[in-house]
């Protein structure tokens, strides 16, 4: 009875021995896994943001330039309303993008509308001259 007590004893510490090292070992490698892991996962979000925000700043400089070259067309003002409404409702077609187009006079006043979701008439027109957009220089 002494020898199996004793044998079962050493048995039991001797895999604690070879196994106590092996979980030990499992948990460190397991931690620094997921650490790895977790560093990985920001570093892909972070490079999805940067693609992502670099998309939509060439989207948005494509809008700024596709409306630059509406109002570089000389004589854009000189053009009579139809011409005009025709040339918006081009780029409109052209750039799905754009739900709502208008002219301003120097003053901020609306003097042209177009928009993919109501009809504008006269009356819808408005003074824009208050708004920030408006207010502030371009680069």
């Amino acid at each position: 009875m002494l020898k199996q007590t004793l044998r079962l004893r050493l048995t039991l510490t001797f895999l604690g021995l070879a196994l106590g090292p092996l979980i030990l070992v499992a948990a460190i490698v397991t931690g620094q896994s997921i650490k790895v892991l977790k560093q990985n996962a920001l570093n892909l979000q972070q490079q999805m943001v940067q693609s992502i925000s670099i998309r939509i700043s060439s989207g948005i400089n494509g809008f700024v330039n596709e409306l630059d070259v509406i109002t570089g067309i000389k004589g854009f003002q000189k053009l009579s309303r139809r011409q005009q409404t025709d040339m918006l409702g081009a780029l409109q077609m052209y750039n799905k993008a754009l739900i709502d187009l208008a002219v301003l006079d120097a003053s901020g006043r609306e003097q042209l509308k177009l928009s993919r979701m109501k009809s504008i008439t006269a009356n819808d027109l408005r003074d824009c001259s208050q708004l920030d957009e408006f207010k502030a220089p371009r680069d």
